[in-house]
Protein backbone atom coordinates (compact mmCIF):
# COMPACT_ATOMS: atom_id res chain seq x y z
CA UNK A 1 0.00 0.00 0.00
CA UNK A 2 1.31 3.71 -0.69
CA UNK A 3 1.14 6.09 1.38
CA UNK A 4 2.00 9.82 0.38
CA UNK A 5 2.89 12.25 2.32
CA UNK A 6 0.79 15.57 3.43
CA UNK A 7 -0.82 17.69 0.70
CA UNK A 8 -1.95 21.62 1.88
CA UNK A 9 -2.85 24.70 -0.20
CA UNK A 10 -3.20 24.74 -3.76
CA UNK A 11 -2.19 20.83 -4.02
CA UNK A 12 -4.95 20.13 -2.41
CA UNK A 13 -7.16 20.57 -5.60
CA UNK A 14 -4.62 19.03 -7.64
CA UNK A 15 -4.50 15.94 -5.38
CA UNK A 16 -8.45 15.57 -5.88
CA UNK A 17 -8.53 16.09 -9.43
CA UNK A 18 -5.77 13.39 -9.59
CA UNK A 19 -7.37 10.89 -7.85
CA UNK A 20 -10.92 11.52 -9.23
CA UNK A 21 -8.70 10.70 -12.99
CA UNK A 22 -7.01 8.02 -11.96
CA UNK A 23 -10.51 5.94 -10.46
CA UNK A 24 -10.26 3.26 -8.63
CA UNK A 25 -6.92 2.92 -6.08
CA UNK A 26 -6.91 1.73 -2.64
CA UNK A 27 -4.87 4.91 -1.67
CA UNK A 28 -5.06 6.32 1.80
CA UNK A 29 -4.37 9.93 1.94
CA UNK A 30 -3.54 11.66 5.37
CA UNK A 31 -3.57 15.32 4.76
CA UNK A 32 -4.76 18.54 5.97
CA UNK A 33 -7.42 21.11 5.43
CA UNK A 34 -9.94 18.68 6.14
CA UNK A 35 -9.01 16.49 3.26
CA UNK A 36 -8.70 13.03 4.75
CA UNK A 37 -9.28 9.65 3.68
CA UNK A 38 -10.44 6.59 5.24
CA UNK A 39 -11.73 4.38 2.71
CA UNK A 40 -11.05 3.33 -1.18
CA UNK A 41 -11.05 5.44 -3.32
CA UNK A 42 -12.55 5.81 -6.99
CA UNK A 43 -13.15 8.68 -9.13
CA UNK A 44 -16.56 8.62 -8.52
CA UNK A 45 -16.10 9.23 -5.04
CA UNK A 46 -13.75 11.96 -5.39
CA UNK A 47 -15.72 13.71 -7.89
CA UNK A 48 -18.73 13.56 -5.37
CA UNK A 49 -17.53 13.83 -1.81
CA UNK A 50 -14.17 15.25 -2.20
CA UNK A 51 -14.87 18.23 -4.56
CA UNK A 52 -18.27 18.95 -3.21
CA UNK A 53 -18.65 22.97 -2.64
CA UNK A 54 -21.72 25.01 -2.53
CA UNK A 55 -21.28 28.01 -4.21
CA UNK A 56 -20.42 26.37 -7.62
CA UNK A 57 -23.28 23.66 -7.02
CA UNK A 58 -25.27 27.18 -6.74
CA UNK A 59 -23.38 28.10 -10.13
CA UNK A 60 -24.60 25.14 -11.98
CA UNK A 61 -27.93 25.38 -10.55
CA UNK A 62 -28.71 28.83 -12.00
CA UNK A 63 -29.00 27.66 -15.86
CA UNK A 64 -32.16 25.35 -14.76
CA UNK A 65 -33.79 28.05 -13.35
CA UNK A 66 -33.25 30.27 -16.02
CA UNK A 67 -36.79 29.81 -17.27
CA UNK A 68 -38.69 30.53 -14.08
CA UNK A 69 -36.02 33.71 -13.45
CA UNK A 70 -37.08 34.71 -17.06
CA UNK A 71 -41.01 34.79 -15.66
CA UNK A 72 -39.95 37.01 -13.27
CA UNK A 73 -38.08 39.50 -14.86
CA UNK A 74 -40.90 39.61 -17.70
CA UNK A 75 -43.42 40.32 -14.59
CA UNK A 76 -41.64 42.75 -12.88
CA UNK A 77 -40.17 44.78 -15.99
CA UNK A 78 -42.70 44.31 -18.81
CA UNK A 79 -39.37 43.04 -21.38
CA UNK A 80 -40.96 40.46 -23.55
CA UNK A 81 -41.15 36.60 -22.36
CA UNK A 82 -39.00 35.27 -25.37
CA UNK A 83 -36.60 37.84 -25.10
CA UNK A 84 -36.08 37.48 -21.34
CA UNK A 85 -35.64 34.00 -21.63
CA UNK A 86 -32.87 34.39 -24.58
CA UNK A 87 -31.14 36.98 -22.35
CA UNK A 88 -31.34 34.89 -19.02
CA UNK A 89 -30.48 31.40 -20.93
CA UNK A 90 -27.38 32.63 -22.47
CA UNK A 91 -26.09 34.26 -19.19
CA UNK A 92 -26.81 31.47 -17.00
CA UNK A 93 -25.79 28.94 -19.25
CA UNK A 94 -22.22 31.00 -20.38
CA UNK A 95 -21.28 30.89 -16.99
CA UNK A 96 -22.54 27.24 -16.13
CA UNK A 97 -20.41 26.55 -19.02
CA UNK A 98 -17.14 27.40 -18.45
CA UNK A 99 -17.71 25.80 -14.61
CA UNK A 100 -18.46 22.46 -16.19
CA UNK A 101 -15.68 22.82 -18.88
CA UNK A 102 -13.34 23.42 -15.91
CA UNK A 103 -13.98 19.91 -14.29
CA UNK A 104 -12.32 16.88 -14.72
CA UNK A 105 -14.11 14.29 -16.29
CA UNK A 106 -15.56 11.88 -13.72
CA UNK A 107 -16.93 15.17 -12.17
CA UNK A 108 -18.44 16.22 -14.90
CA UNK A 109 -19.89 12.64 -14.89
CA UNK A 110 -21.42 12.87 -11.39
CA UNK A 111 -23.13 16.24 -12.72
CA UNK A 112 -24.57 14.78 -15.51
CA UNK A 113 -26.33 12.17 -13.57
CA UNK A 114 -26.98 14.27 -11.02
CA UNK A 115 -28.97 16.30 -13.28
CA UNK A 116 -30.57 13.19 -14.90
CA UNK A 117 -32.04 12.00 -12.14
CA UNK A 118 -33.09 16.04 -10.72
CA UNK A 119 -35.17 16.17 -14.17
CA UNK A 120 -37.04 12.99 -13.53
CA UNK A 121 -37.53 14.08 -10.19
CA UNK A 122 -38.58 17.41 -11.57
CA UNK A 123 -41.14 15.71 -14.57
CA UNK A 124 -42.49 13.85 -11.54
CA UNK A 125 -43.22 17.02 -9.46
CA UNK A 126 -44.49 18.73 -11.73
CA UNK A 127 -46.92 16.05 -12.84
CA UNK A 128 -47.90 15.30 -9.27
CA UNK A 129 -48.61 19.32 -8.69
CA UNK A 130 -51.00 19.55 -11.63
CA UNK A 131 -52.74 16.25 -10.64
CA UNK A 132 -53.64 17.53 -7.26
CA UNK A 133 -54.46 20.75 -8.51
CA UNK A 134 -56.69 19.15 -11.37
CA UNK A 135 -58.53 17.36 -7.92
CA UNK A 136 -59.12 19.98 -5.85
CA UNK A 137 -60.68 22.17 -8.50
CA UNK A 138 -62.87 19.31 -9.99
CA UNK A 139 -63.45 17.94 -6.29
CA UNK A 140 -64.29 21.25 -4.16
CA UNK A 141 -66.12 22.90 -7.61
CA UNK A 142 -64.32 25.79 -7.75
CA UNK A 143 -64.82 28.94 -10.09
CA UNK A 144 -60.45 29.24 -10.71
CA UNK A 145 -59.25 27.32 -13.21
CA UNK A 146 -55.27 27.24 -12.76
CA UNK A 147 -54.49 25.58 -16.31
CA UNK A 148 -55.68 29.35 -17.89
CA UNK A 149 -51.81 30.16 -17.37
CA UNK A 150 -50.61 27.78 -20.08
CA UNK A 151 -52.69 29.31 -23.02
CA UNK A 152 -51.32 32.83 -21.66
CA UNK A 153 -47.68 31.36 -21.69
CA UNK A 154 -48.51 29.83 -25.37
CA UNK A 155 -49.01 33.34 -26.60
CA UNK A 156 -46.50 35.23 -24.69
CA UNK A 157 -43.89 32.69 -26.43
CA UNK A 158 -45.86 32.66 -29.78
CA UNK A 159 -48.10 35.28 -30.16
CA UNK A 160 -51.95 35.37 -31.08
CA UNK A 161 -51.91 34.42 -34.86
CA UNK A 162 -51.48 30.32 -34.17
CA UNK A 163 -53.84 27.63 -33.21
CA UNK A 164 -55.75 27.95 -29.98
CA UNK A 165 -54.27 24.33 -29.90
CA UNK A 166 -50.70 25.01 -30.35
CA UNK A 167 -50.58 28.20 -27.96
CA UNK A 168 -51.62 25.76 -25.45
CA UNK A 169 -48.84 23.14 -26.36
CA UNK A 170 -46.04 25.56 -26.06
CA UNK A 171 -47.90 27.07 -22.89
CA UNK A 172 -47.72 23.57 -21.47
CA UNK A 173 -44.12 22.88 -22.41
CA UNK A 174 -42.94 26.12 -20.46
CA UNK A 175 -44.76 24.75 -17.81
CA UNK A 176 -43.27 21.59 -17.43
CA UNK A 177 -39.77 22.74 -18.24
CA UNK A 178 -39.97 25.32 -15.35
CA UNK A 179 -41.32 22.05 -13.14
CA UNK A 180 -37.98 20.29 -14.43
CA UNK A 181 -35.75 23.19 -14.08
CA UNK A 182 -36.89 23.40 -10.77
CA UNK A 183 -36.14 19.94 -9.72
CA UNK A 184 -32.45 19.86 -11.37
CA UNK A 185 -31.83 22.92 -9.44
CA UNK A 186 -32.76 21.78 -6.44
CA UNK A 187 -30.96 18.18 -6.65
CA UNK A 188 -27.85 20.45 -7.17
CA UNK A 189 -28.09 22.68 -4.37
CA UNK A 190 -29.17 20.41 -1.92
CA UNK A 191 -26.72 17.54 -0.99
CA UNK A 192 -28.98 15.21 0.70
CA UNK A 193 -32.68 15.22 -1.03
CA UNK A 194 -35.67 14.26 0.70
CA UNK A 195 -38.98 15.42 1.98
CA UNK A 196 -38.42 17.84 4.44
CA UNK A 197 -35.80 20.11 2.71
CA UNK A 198 -38.20 19.06 -1.21
CA UNK A 199 -41.24 21.04 0.83
CA UNK A 200 -38.62 23.87 1.94
CA UNK A 201 -37.89 24.32 -1.98
CA UNK A 202 -42.00 24.01 -3.03
CA UNK A 203 -42.37 26.59 0.35
CA UNK A 204 -39.81 29.00 -1.91
CA UNK A 205 -41.49 28.63 -4.98
CA UNK A 206 -44.93 29.07 -3.65
CA UNK A 207 -44.11 32.22 -1.70
CA UNK A 208 -42.49 33.31 -5.22
CA UNK A 209 -46.06 32.65 -6.76
CA UNK A 210 -48.10 34.37 -4.50
CA UNK A 211 -46.34 37.13 -4.78
CA UNK A 212 -46.15 37.88 -8.39
CA UNK A 213 -49.38 35.85 -10.00
CA UNK A 214 -52.30 37.54 -8.64
CA UNK A 215 -51.30 40.99 -9.48
CA UNK A 216 -49.63 39.71 -12.89
CA UNK A 217 -53.20 38.25 -14.02
CA UNK A 218 -55.52 40.12 -12.27
CA UNK A 219 -57.24 37.46 -9.94
CA UNK A 220 -60.53 37.99 -8.04
CA UNK A 221 -60.84 34.83 -6.85
CA UNK A 222 -57.64 34.48 -4.10
CA UNK A 223 -59.12 32.48 -1.61
CA UNK A 224 -59.38 29.55 -4.24
CA UNK A 225 -55.78 30.58 -6.26
CA UNK A 226 -54.08 29.98 -2.60
CA UNK A 227 -55.74 26.95 -2.07
CA UNK A 228 -55.02 25.15 -5.20
CA UNK A 229 -51.33 26.48 -5.47
CA UNK A 230 -50.50 25.27 -1.57
CA UNK A 231 -52.18 22.21 -1.93
CA UNK A 232 -50.19 21.78 -5.49
CA UNK A 233 -46.87 22.83 -4.09
CA UNK A 234 -47.24 20.40 -0.95
CA UNK A 235 -47.62 18.10 -3.47
CA UNK A 236 -44.67 19.36 -5.85
CA UNK A 237 -42.16 18.68 -2.58
CA UNK A 238 -43.29 15.60 -1.17
CA UNK A 239 -43.13 13.64 -5.07
CA UNK A 240 -39.84 16.12 -5.44
CA UNK A 241 -37.95 14.83 -2.89
CA UNK A 242 -38.79 11.63 -2.08
CA UNK A 243 -37.95 10.60 -6.15
CA UNK A 244 -34.64 12.47 -6.14
CA UNK A 245 -33.53 10.73 -3.09
CA UNK A 246 -34.78 7.35 -4.22
CA UNK A 247 -33.54 7.88 -7.69
CA UNK A 248 -30.02 8.91 -6.45
CA UNK A 249 -29.51 6.25 -3.81
CA UNK A 250 -30.49 3.65 -7.16
CA UNK A 251 -27.58 4.61 -8.78
CA UNK A 252 -25.11 2.46 -7.48
CA UNK A 253 -22.09 5.68 -7.80
CA UNK A 254 -24.19 7.52 -4.94
CA UNK A 255 -26.10 5.36 -3.11
CA UNK A 256 -24.62 5.97 0.39
CA UNK A 257 -22.56 9.26 -0.30
CA UNK A 258 -22.58 12.66 0.88
CA UNK A 259 -23.30 13.87 -2.78
CA UNK A 260 -23.26 17.18 -4.55
CA UNK A 261 -21.59 18.66 -7.55
CA UNK A 262 -17.69 18.23 -7.31
CA UNK A 263 -16.10 22.17 -8.11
Amino acid sequence: MVRPGPVSGKDDRGARYGLALLGSTNLRLPCTNKLHINTPISGDNVALRLSARPRLSSILALPFLSTGGALVFYIVSGVSLPLAILGVVALTGSIGALVVVRLPLAARAAVRRRVVRGAAAGLLATAAYDGCRLAVVSVFDLTFWPFDVFTRFGRLLIGDSVPSALTATVGTAFHYANGVGFGVAYVLFVRRPGVVTGLAWAAVLETAMVSLYPGWLGLRALDEFLSVSITGHVAYGLVLGWSARALLHADPAVRGQDARVPS
